[in-house]
Protein backbone atom coordinates (compact mmCIF):
# COMPACT_ATOMS: atom_id res chain seq x y z
CA UNK A 1 0.00 0.00 0.00
CA UNK A 2 1.49 3.35 -1.08
CA UNK A 3 2.08 5.83 1.74
CA UNK A 4 0.08 9.05 1.28
CA UNK A 5 2.24 12.15 0.80
CA UNK A 6 1.35 14.99 3.15
CA UNK A 7 1.36 18.36 1.33
CA UNK A 8 1.49 21.92 2.59
CA UNK A 9 -1.86 23.68 2.82
CA UNK A 10 -1.50 27.13 1.26
CA UNK A 11 -3.69 30.19 1.88
CA UNK A 12 -4.68 32.45 -1.00
CA UNK A 13 -2.40 35.47 -0.74
CA UNK A 14 -3.02 38.54 -2.87
CA UNK A 15 -0.38 41.22 -3.51
CA UNK A 16 -1.68 44.44 -5.11
CA UNK A 17 0.89 46.87 -6.56
CA UNK A 18 -0.69 50.22 -7.43
CA UNK A 19 0.42 53.76 -6.72
CA UNK A 20 -3.18 54.94 -6.11
CA UNK A 21 -4.16 54.43 -2.50
CA UNK A 22 -7.88 54.50 -3.37
CA UNK A 23 -7.41 51.40 -5.55
CA UNK A 24 -5.75 49.61 -2.66
CA UNK A 25 -8.63 50.40 -0.35
CA UNK A 26 -11.18 49.32 -2.93
CA UNK A 27 -9.45 45.94 -3.31
CA UNK A 28 -9.22 45.55 0.47
CA UNK A 29 -12.98 46.18 0.71
CA UNK A 30 -13.74 43.60 -1.99
CA UNK A 31 -11.73 40.91 -0.22
CA UNK A 32 -12.85 41.71 3.31
CA UNK A 33 -15.65 39.14 3.06
CA UNK A 34 -13.23 36.32 2.07
CA UNK A 35 -11.83 34.74 5.29
CA UNK A 36 -9.44 32.43 3.45
CA UNK A 37 -7.75 35.28 1.53
CA UNK A 38 -4.78 37.31 2.82
CA UNK A 39 -4.32 40.75 1.28
CA UNK A 40 -1.14 42.82 0.97
CA UNK A 41 -0.87 46.21 -0.63
CA UNK A 42 2.26 47.94 -2.01
CA UNK A 43 1.95 51.54 -3.19
CA UNK A 44 5.62 51.90 -4.21
CA UNK A 45 6.54 49.71 -7.21
CA UNK A 46 10.25 49.90 -6.26
CA UNK A 47 9.45 47.98 -3.05
CA UNK A 48 7.15 45.49 -4.77
CA UNK A 49 9.76 42.81 -5.46
CA UNK A 50 11.07 42.90 -1.89
CA UNK A 51 7.55 42.62 -0.45
CA UNK A 52 6.67 39.78 -2.84
CA UNK A 53 9.68 37.79 -1.65
CA UNK A 54 8.52 38.33 1.91
CA UNK A 55 4.79 37.52 1.68
CA UNK A 56 5.02 34.84 -1.08
CA UNK A 57 1.76 35.72 -2.89
CA UNK A 58 -0.35 33.21 -4.81
CA UNK A 59 -1.42 35.96 -7.23
CA UNK A 60 -0.09 39.44 -8.05
CA UNK A 61 -2.30 42.28 -9.24
CA UNK A 62 -0.33 45.23 -10.60
CA UNK A 63 -1.06 48.46 -12.35
CA UNK A 64 0.42 49.18 -15.77
CA UNK A 65 0.99 52.89 -15.26
CA UNK A 66 3.05 53.80 -12.19
CA UNK A 67 5.81 56.29 -11.36
CA UNK A 68 9.49 55.20 -11.25
CA UNK A 69 8.80 51.79 -12.82
CA UNK A 70 6.19 51.14 -15.50
CA UNK A 71 3.98 48.07 -15.22
CA UNK A 72 5.51 46.10 -18.09
CA UNK A 73 9.03 46.52 -16.65
CA UNK A 74 7.74 45.33 -13.28
CA UNK A 75 6.35 42.21 -14.98
CA UNK A 76 9.85 41.55 -16.34
CA UNK A 77 11.30 41.91 -12.82
CA UNK A 78 8.77 39.50 -11.34
CA UNK A 79 9.48 36.92 -14.04
CA UNK A 80 13.25 37.27 -13.61
CA UNK A 81 13.00 36.76 -9.84
CA UNK A 82 13.34 33.13 -8.69
CA UNK A 83 10.64 33.42 -6.01
CA UNK A 84 8.02 35.07 -8.23
CA UNK A 85 8.73 33.74 -11.69
CA UNK A 86 5.74 31.35 -11.61
CA UNK A 87 3.31 33.47 -9.56
CA UNK A 88 0.24 34.44 -11.67
CA UNK A 89 0.23 38.15 -12.59
CA UNK A 90 -2.95 40.05 -13.40
CA UNK A 91 -2.14 43.41 -14.99
CA UNK A 92 -4.56 46.25 -14.27
CA UNK A 93 -5.41 49.05 -16.64
CA UNK A 94 -7.97 51.81 -16.92
CA UNK A 95 -8.88 50.84 -20.48
CA UNK A 96 -8.98 47.99 -22.95
CA UNK A 97 -5.87 48.13 -25.18
CA UNK A 98 -5.11 45.17 -27.45
CA UNK A 99 -1.46 46.14 -28.04
CA UNK A 100 -0.79 46.51 -24.30
CA UNK A 101 -2.39 43.13 -23.66
CA UNK A 102 -0.17 41.50 -26.29
CA UNK A 103 2.97 43.01 -24.73
CA UNK A 104 1.89 42.08 -21.20
CA UNK A 105 1.14 38.48 -22.15
CA UNK A 106 4.40 38.28 -24.11
CA UNK A 107 6.33 39.32 -20.98
CA UNK A 108 4.62 36.67 -18.85
CA UNK A 109 1.41 38.18 -17.50
CA UNK A 110 -1.42 35.67 -16.97
CA UNK A 111 -4.46 37.93 -17.14
CA UNK A 112 -5.60 41.44 -18.00
CA UNK A 113 -8.27 43.29 -16.10
CA UNK A 114 -9.76 46.78 -16.48
CA UNK A 115 -10.13 48.13 -13.00
CA UNK A 116 -12.39 47.22 -11.61
CA UNK A 117 -15.04 44.85 -12.93
CA UNK A 118 -17.73 43.36 -10.72
CA UNK A 119 -16.53 42.22 -7.26
CA UNK A 120 -17.57 38.62 -7.94
CA UNK A 121 -15.48 38.56 -11.13
CA UNK A 122 -12.43 39.96 -9.33
CA UNK A 123 -12.70 37.32 -6.59
CA UNK A 124 -13.32 34.57 -9.17
CA UNK A 125 -10.21 35.53 -11.13
CA UNK A 126 -8.12 35.74 -7.96
CA UNK A 127 -9.31 32.30 -6.84
CA UNK A 128 -8.85 30.78 -10.28
CA UNK A 129 -5.24 31.93 -10.68
CA UNK A 130 -4.38 31.21 -7.02
CA UNK A 131 -5.82 27.73 -7.25
CA UNK A 132 -3.73 27.00 -10.34
CA UNK A 133 -0.56 28.32 -8.67
CA UNK A 134 -1.21 26.40 -5.42
CA UNK A 135 -1.75 23.25 -7.46
CA UNK A 136 1.58 23.91 -9.17
CA UNK A 137 3.32 24.40 -5.81
CA UNK A 138 1.82 21.20 -4.44
CA UNK A 139 2.79 19.26 -7.57
CA UNK A 140 6.36 20.47 -7.20
CA UNK A 141 6.28 19.65 -3.50
CA UNK A 142 4.84 16.18 -4.13
CA UNK A 143 7.44 15.55 -6.83
CA UNK A 144 10.31 16.64 -4.56
CA UNK A 145 8.99 14.57 -1.66
CA UNK A 146 8.51 11.56 -3.89
CA UNK A 147 11.97 12.01 -5.37
CA UNK A 148 13.48 12.40 -1.90
CA UNK A 149 11.54 9.37 -0.69
CA UNK A 150 12.80 7.29 -3.59
CA UNK A 151 16.35 8.49 -2.99
CA UNK A 152 16.05 7.64 0.70
CA UNK A 153 14.64 4.22 -0.17
CA UNK A 154 17.49 3.61 -2.62
CA UNK A 155 19.95 4.77 0.00
CA UNK A 156 18.40 2.49 2.63
CA UNK A 157 18.54 -0.43 0.19
CA UNK A 158 22.20 0.33 -0.51
CA UNK A 159 22.94 0.70 3.21
CA UNK A 160 21.31 -2.66 3.92
CA UNK A 161 23.36 -4.23 1.12
CA UNK A 162 26.54 -2.80 2.68
CA UNK A 163 25.36 -4.05 6.08
CA UNK A 164 24.88 -7.55 4.64
CA UNK A 165 28.35 -7.38 3.09
CA UNK A 166 29.68 -6.35 6.50
CA UNK A 167 27.99 -9.36 8.13
CA UNK A 168 29.46 -11.70 5.51
CA UNK A 169 32.92 -10.19 5.94
CA UNK A 170 32.72 -10.45 9.74
CA UNK A 171 31.64 -14.09 9.52
CA UNK A 172 34.71 -14.79 7.40
CA UNK A 173 37.00 -13.38 10.12
CA UNK A 174 38.79 -15.99 12.21
CA UNK A 175 40.45 -13.50 14.57
CA UNK A 176 39.14 -10.40 16.31
CA UNK A 177 41.94 -8.28 14.84
CA UNK A 178 40.66 -9.02 11.32
CA UNK A 179 37.31 -7.38 12.13
CA UNK A 180 38.85 -3.94 12.68
CA UNK A 181 39.64 -3.44 8.99
CA UNK A 182 36.11 -4.59 8.07
CA UNK A 183 34.54 -1.89 10.26
CA UNK A 184 36.85 0.81 8.89
CA UNK A 185 36.09 -0.19 5.29
CA UNK A 186 32.30 -0.23 5.83
CA UNK A 187 32.29 3.18 7.51
CA UNK A 188 34.42 4.56 4.69
CA UNK A 189 31.83 3.25 2.21
CA UNK A 190 28.80 4.62 4.05
CA UNK A 191 30.34 7.89 5.23
CA UNK A 192 33.06 8.79 2.70
CA UNK A 193 33.35 12.36 3.96
CA UNK A 194 33.40 11.60 7.69
CA UNK A 195 36.33 10.41 9.76
CA UNK A 196 35.94 8.10 12.72
CA UNK A 197 37.37 5.37 14.88
CA UNK A 198 36.58 2.05 16.56
CA UNK A 199 37.66 1.53 20.16
CA UNK A 200 37.17 -1.56 22.32
CA UNK A 201 37.09 -2.10 26.08
CA UNK A 202 39.87 -4.00 27.80
CA UNK A 203 39.11 -7.23 29.65
CA UNK A 204 38.59 -5.34 32.92
CA UNK A 205 36.03 -3.11 31.23
CA UNK A 206 37.69 0.06 32.55
CA UNK A 207 39.41 1.60 29.54
CA UNK A 208 39.19 1.63 25.75
CA UNK A 209 41.86 1.33 23.10
CA UNK A 210 41.51 2.70 19.56
CA UNK A 211 41.75 -0.32 17.26
CA UNK A 212 40.89 1.21 13.87
CA UNK A 213 40.58 4.68 12.33
CA UNK A 214 39.38 6.03 9.00
CA UNK A 215 39.31 9.41 7.30
CA UNK A 216 41.26 12.52 8.26
CA UNK A 217 40.98 12.46 12.04
CA UNK A 218 42.45 15.08 14.38
CA UNK A 219 44.91 13.93 17.03
CA UNK A 220 43.35 11.29 19.28
CA UNK A 221 43.92 9.67 22.63
CA UNK A 222 44.82 6.10 21.70
CA UNK A 223 43.62 4.87 25.09
CA UNK A 224 41.08 6.46 27.43
CA UNK A 225 38.96 5.67 30.46
CA UNK A 226 35.40 4.54 29.78
CA UNK A 227 34.12 7.32 32.06
CA UNK A 228 35.52 9.86 29.61
CA UNK A 229 32.84 8.95 27.05
CA UNK A 230 29.37 10.35 27.71
CA UNK A 231 27.77 7.80 25.36
CA UNK A 232 29.09 4.97 27.54
CA UNK A 233 27.98 6.77 30.68
CA UNK A 234 24.44 7.09 29.31
CA UNK A 235 24.56 3.78 27.42
CA UNK A 236 23.04 5.52 24.38
CA UNK A 237 24.14 7.35 21.23
CA UNK A 238 25.55 10.76 22.13
CA UNK A 239 25.40 13.48 19.47
CA UNK A 240 26.99 16.91 19.59
CA UNK A 241 26.04 19.37 16.83
CA UNK A 242 27.81 22.47 15.57
CA UNK A 243 25.66 24.85 17.63
CA UNK A 244 24.99 22.45 20.49
CA UNK A 245 25.68 23.43 24.07
CA UNK A 246 26.24 19.80 25.05
CA UNK A 247 29.44 18.80 26.77
CA UNK A 248 32.17 17.34 24.58
CA UNK A 249 33.47 13.93 25.66
CA UNK A 250 36.79 14.37 27.51
CA UNK A 251 38.40 11.63 25.41
CA UNK A 252 38.22 13.94 22.36
CA UNK A 253 40.97 16.60 22.38
CA UNK A 254 38.95 18.78 19.97
CA UNK A 255 38.18 22.49 20.06
CA UNK A 256 34.71 23.97 19.60
CA UNK A 257 32.86 23.95 17.31
CA UNK A 258 33.06 20.17 17.45
CA UNK A 259 30.41 17.96 15.91
CA UNK A 260 30.41 14.21 16.31
CA UNK A 261 28.49 11.18 17.51
CA UNK A 262 29.49 8.28 19.73
CA UNK A 263 27.57 4.98 19.56
CA UNK A 264 28.14 2.28 22.21
CA UNK A 265 28.79 -1.25 20.94
CA UNK A 266 26.53 -3.45 23.07
CA UNK A 267 25.46 -7.08 22.75
CA UNK A 268 23.28 -9.03 25.16
CA UNK A 269 23.64 -6.34 27.80
CA UNK A 270 27.45 -6.32 27.61
CA UNK A 271 29.25 -3.15 26.50
CA UNK A 272 32.16 -4.04 24.23
CA UNK A 273 33.33 -0.71 22.87
CA UNK A 274 32.51 2.43 20.95
CA UNK A 275 31.98 3.65 17.38
CA UNK A 276 32.80 7.32 16.77
CA UNK A 277 31.95 9.47 13.76
CA UNK A 278 33.42 12.94 13.44
CA UNK A 279 32.02 15.82 11.36
CA UNK A 280 34.37 18.65 10.42
CA UNK A 281 33.26 22.29 10.49
CA UNK A 282 32.40 22.79 6.78
CA UNK A 283 30.20 19.68 6.85
CA UNK A 284 27.95 20.96 9.62
CA UNK A 285 27.76 24.75 9.24
CA UNK A 286 23.96 24.51 9.13
CA UNK A 287 22.54 23.18 12.43
CA UNK A 288 19.24 22.08 10.88
CA UNK A 289 20.96 20.22 8.04
CA UNK A 290 23.32 18.59 10.52
CA UNK A 291 20.42 17.41 12.65
CA UNK A 292 18.62 16.09 9.56
CA UNK A 293 21.75 14.27 8.40
CA UNK A 294 22.41 12.69 11.79
CA UNK A 295 18.77 11.64 12.24
CA UNK A 296 18.76 9.94 8.84
CA UNK A 297 21.92 8.01 9.70
CA UNK A 298 21.22 7.09 13.33
CA UNK A 299 19.35 3.91 12.42
CA UNK A 300 22.07 2.49 10.15
CA UNK A 301 24.84 3.41 12.63
CA UNK A 302 22.90 1.72 15.43
CA UNK A 303 22.35 -1.39 13.31
CA UNK A 304 26.02 -1.49 12.36
CA UNK A 305 26.96 -1.31 16.04
CA UNK A 306 24.52 -4.13 16.84
CA UNK A 307 25.81 -6.32 13.99
CA UNK A 308 29.41 -5.75 14.98
CA UNK A 309 28.69 -6.34 18.67
CA UNK A 310 27.06 -9.70 17.99
CA UNK A 311 29.83 -10.74 15.59
CA UNK A 312 32.48 -9.72 18.10
CA UNK A 313 30.76 -11.53 20.94
CA UNK A 314 30.37 -14.70 18.86
CA UNK A 315 33.98 -14.51 17.71
CA UNK A 316 35.17 -14.15 21.30
CA UNK A 317 32.96 -17.03 22.38
CA UNK A 318 34.35 -19.17 19.57
CA UNK A 319 37.88 -18.20 20.58
CA UNK A 320 37.13 -19.06 24.23
CA UNK A 321 35.81 -22.46 23.23
CA UNK A 322 38.81 -23.02 20.96
CA UNK A 323 41.23 -22.16 23.74
CA UNK A 324 39.36 -24.36 26.21
CA UNK A 325 39.59 -27.23 23.74
CA UNK A 326 43.40 -27.00 23.54
CA UNK A 327 44.24 -25.99 27.12
CA UNK A 328 44.38 -27.95 30.34
CA UNK A 329 41.71 -26.48 32.67
CA UNK A 330 43.79 -26.84 35.85
CA UNK A 331 47.17 -25.48 34.75
CA UNK A 332 46.28 -23.34 31.72
CA UNK A 333 49.02 -25.01 29.67
CA UNK A 334 48.31 -26.67 26.34
CA UNK A 335 46.73 -30.09 26.75
CA UNK A 336 47.96 -33.45 25.45
CA UNK A 337 45.82 -33.31 22.31
CA UNK A 338 47.31 -29.97 21.29
CA UNK A 339 50.78 -31.25 22.22
CA UNK A 340 50.47 -34.15 19.81
CA UNK A 341 49.23 -31.90 17.00
CA UNK A 342 52.02 -29.40 17.68
CA UNK A 343 54.70 -32.05 17.84
CA UNK A 344 53.69 -33.39 14.42
CA UNK A 345 53.54 -29.87 12.97
CA UNK A 346 56.87 -28.72 14.41
CA UNK A 347 58.63 -31.94 13.41
CA UNK A 348 57.38 -31.54 9.81
CA UNK A 349 58.65 -27.94 9.80
CA UNK A 350 62.03 -28.99 11.20
CA UNK A 351 62.30 -31.66 8.53
CA UNK A 352 61.51 -29.14 5.76
CA UNK A 353 64.01 -26.59 7.07
CA UNK A 354 66.65 -29.14 8.11
CA UNK A 355 66.68 -27.95 11.72
CA UNK A 356 66.61 -29.72 15.07
CA UNK A 357 63.56 -30.08 17.30
CA UNK A 358 63.95 -30.70 21.02
CA UNK A 359 61.66 -32.39 23.55
CA UNK A 360 61.90 -32.20 27.33
CA UNK A 361 59.72 -34.62 29.27
CA UNK A 362 59.62 -33.70 32.96
CA UNK A 363 57.89 -35.14 36.01
CA UNK A 364 57.41 -33.89 39.59
CA UNK A 365 59.36 -36.15 41.96
CA UNK A 366 57.39 -38.00 44.65
CA UNK A 367 54.21 -36.19 43.68
CA UNK A 368 51.94 -38.98 45.00
CA UNK A 369 53.64 -38.80 48.38
CA UNK A 370 53.29 -35.01 48.28
CA UNK A 371 49.59 -35.36 47.48
CA UNK A 372 48.98 -37.92 50.20
CA UNK A 373 50.81 -35.84 52.80
CA UNK A 374 49.38 -32.38 52.15
CA UNK A 375 46.14 -33.13 50.28
CA UNK A 376 44.90 -32.78 46.73
CA UNK A 377 44.31 -29.05 47.05
CA UNK A 378 48.00 -28.46 47.73
CA UNK A 379 48.79 -30.98 44.99
CA UNK A 380 46.76 -28.94 42.50
CA UNK A 381 48.53 -25.80 43.71
CA UNK A 382 51.89 -27.45 43.01
CA UNK A 383 50.82 -28.31 39.46
CA UNK A 384 49.61 -24.76 38.87
CA UNK A 385 52.77 -23.18 40.28
CA UNK A 386 55.02 -25.35 38.15
CA UNK A 387 52.89 -24.74 35.05
CA UNK A 388 53.08 -20.97 35.54
CA UNK A 389 56.82 -21.17 36.04
CA UNK A 390 57.29 -23.22 32.87
CA UNK A 391 55.10 -20.89 30.81
CA UNK A 392 57.10 -17.87 32.00
CA UNK A 393 60.49 -19.44 31.39
CA UNK A 394 60.28 -20.72 27.83
CA UNK A 395 60.85 -18.84 24.59
CA UNK A 396 57.92 -17.45 22.62
CA UNK A 397 58.34 -20.17 20.02
CA UNK A 398 58.46 -22.97 22.62
CA UNK A 399 55.34 -24.93 23.55
CA UNK A 400 54.66 -25.93 27.18
CA UNK A 401 52.09 -28.72 27.68
CA UNK A 402 50.66 -30.81 30.48
CA UNK A 403 51.17 -34.38 29.33
CA UNK A 404 49.06 -35.92 32.07
CA UNK A 405 49.02 -36.17 35.88
CA UNK A 406 52.26 -34.64 37.18
CA UNK A 407 54.04 -35.03 33.84
CA UNK A 408 54.80 -32.13 31.48
CA UNK A 409 56.37 -31.76 28.05
CA UNK A 410 58.23 -28.86 26.44
CA UNK A 411 58.63 -28.67 22.65
CA UNK A 412 61.57 -26.48 21.60
CA UNK A 413 62.08 -25.74 17.87
CA UNK A 414 65.49 -25.01 16.35
CA UNK A 415 67.73 -26.05 19.24
CA UNK A 416 70.74 -28.37 19.24
CA UNK A 417 70.88 -31.40 21.52
CA UNK A 418 73.73 -29.81 23.49
CA UNK A 419 71.81 -26.61 24.20
CA UNK A 420 68.65 -28.57 24.86
CA UNK A 421 70.35 -30.56 27.62
CA UNK A 422 71.73 -27.34 29.15
CA UNK A 423 68.28 -25.70 29.08
CA UNK A 424 66.63 -28.73 30.64
CA UNK A 425 69.12 -28.94 33.51
CA UNK A 426 69.00 -25.18 34.20
CA UNK A 427 65.24 -25.46 34.34
CA UNK A 428 65.48 -28.39 36.76
CA UNK A 429 67.75 -26.44 39.09
CA UNK A 430 65.73 -23.23 38.96
CA UNK A 431 62.46 -25.09 39.73
CA UNK A 432 64.07 -26.50 42.88
CA UNK A 433 65.08 -23.01 43.96
CA UNK A 434 62.19 -20.83 42.81
CA UNK A 435 58.96 -22.85 42.81
CA UNK A 436 57.66 -22.60 46.37
CA UNK A 437 54.22 -23.39 47.82
CA UNK A 438 53.19 -22.09 51.23
CA UNK A 439 51.43 -24.54 53.54
CA UNK A 440 50.55 -23.52 57.09
CA UNK A 441 53.18 -20.78 56.92
CA UNK A 442 55.78 -23.31 55.85
CA UNK A 443 57.43 -23.14 52.38
CA UNK A 444 57.27 -26.37 50.40
CA UNK A 445 59.63 -27.00 47.51
CA UNK A 446 59.66 -29.57 44.74
CA UNK A 447 62.16 -31.25 42.46
CA UNK A 448 61.70 -32.51 38.93
CA UNK A 449 63.28 -35.17 36.76
CA UNK A 450 63.75 -34.58 33.04
CA UNK A 451 64.30 -36.68 29.95
CA UNK A 452 65.71 -35.01 26.84
CA UNK A 453 65.51 -36.11 23.22
CA UNK A 454 65.98 -34.39 19.87
CA UNK A 455 64.92 -34.80 16.26
CA UNK A 456 66.56 -36.14 14.14
CA UNK A 457 69.17 -37.50 16.59
CA UNK A 458 66.73 -39.73 18.47
CA UNK A 459 64.27 -40.58 15.73
CA UNK A 460 62.65 -39.50 12.50
CA UNK A 461 59.07 -39.48 13.75
CA UNK A 462 57.30 -37.74 16.58
CA UNK A 463 56.54 -41.08 18.17
CA UNK A 464 60.20 -42.15 18.14
CA UNK A 465 61.50 -38.87 19.61
CA UNK A 466 58.79 -38.78 22.28
CA UNK A 467 59.54 -42.41 23.23
CA UNK A 468 63.23 -41.61 23.56
CA UNK A 469 62.51 -38.64 25.86
CA UNK A 470 60.10 -40.77 27.91
CA UNK A 471 62.74 -43.51 28.35
CA UNK A 472 65.29 -40.89 29.41
CA UNK A 473 62.82 -39.57 31.99
CA UNK A 474 62.24 -43.10 33.29
CA UNK A 475 66.02 -43.51 33.61
CA UNK A 476 66.31 -40.20 35.52
CA UNK A 477 63.73 -41.36 38.03
CA UNK A 478 65.34 -44.80 38.29
CA UNK A 479 68.74 -43.26 39.04
CA UNK A 480 67.38 -41.30 42.02
CA UNK A 481 65.30 -38.41 40.57
CA UNK A 482 66.13 -34.67 40.57
CA UNK A 483 68.30 -35.03 37.50
CA UNK A 484 68.33 -34.59 33.73
CA UNK A 485 69.10 -37.48 31.40
CA UNK A 486 69.72 -37.19 27.68
CA UNK A 487 68.29 -40.10 25.72
CA UNK A 488 70.73 -42.61 24.38
CA UNK A 489 71.35 -42.55 20.65
CA UNK A 490 70.35 -45.83 19.00
CA UNK A 491 72.87 -47.23 16.58
CA UNK A 492 71.34 -48.80 13.49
Amino acid sequence: MTEEISLTSYRITVLLVDDQHIIGEEMRRMLSTEPDVDFHYCQNPVQALKLANKVTPTVILQDLVMPQIDGLTLVRYFRANLLTRDVPIIVLSVKEDAQTKVEAFALGANDYMVKFPDRLEVIARIRYHSRGYINLLQKHEAYEKLKRSMQEEQERTWELAVLNQMSDALQACHAEQNTYAVVAEVFTQLFPYNAGFLSLLNKAGTSLKVEATWGNLPELLQEFNRNQCLALQQNAMYVVGCSSEKRICPHLPLQNPCSYLCEPIVARGETLGLLHLYFDAHDVHDAALFQQKVCSKQAIIHRMAEHYALSLLNLRLWETLRLEAIHDPLTGLYNRRYMEQSLDRELARAERHHTDLGIIMLDIDYFKRFNDTYGHEIGDCVLQKLATYLANNVRDEDIACRYGGEEFMLILPEISLEHLAIRADRLRMSVKQEVTIMHQNMPLTITISSGVACFPTHGNTAQEVKKAADQALYQAKAEGRDRTIVAAVCTR
